[in-house]
């Protein structure tokens, strides 16, 4: 199994944010104010009148079955789903000025191989 590494970059400054897919997402959840939903959550959501059923991630989730989303910070904007952070091998998602990735240890530059020794 090859490792993950996790990367904050804004404009071209890059730092080493986490060293598996795990920490990469409590990252992204602890700074960003990110938050999972599923779909127990979006139907309790629904019969409460907090959120409409045409809502994006609503629609997100129930077309995902039981899969869970991040979001973040209104639920309007989906960083990724369930299936992309576990079957993929690299994840870019774009907040604001911050870009924060995800990569192999295959797939690292050297400028990023060069973080992850330092």
């Amino acid at each position: 199994m090859q490792n993950t590494y996790g990367f904050k970059k804004i404009k071209n400054d890059i730092e080493l944010i986490s060293s598996s897919k795990e920490e990469f997402d409590s990252f992204i959840r602890n700074n960003f104010d990110a938050m999972e939903w599923t779909s127990v959550e979006i139907e309790e959501s629904i019969n409460l009148g907090d959120i409409g059923e045409g809502h994006p991630i609503a629609i997100e989730v129930f077309d995902n079955s039981n899969e869970w989303v991040v979001c973040y910070p209104d639920a309007d904007n989906i960083l990724y789903t369930q299936k992309q952070f576990e079957n993929q091998d690299s994840l870019s998602i774009q907040i604001d000025e911050t870009e924060l990735y995800f990569k192999s240890e295959n797939d690292l530059n050297d400028i990023e191989l060069n973080l992850i020794k330092s």
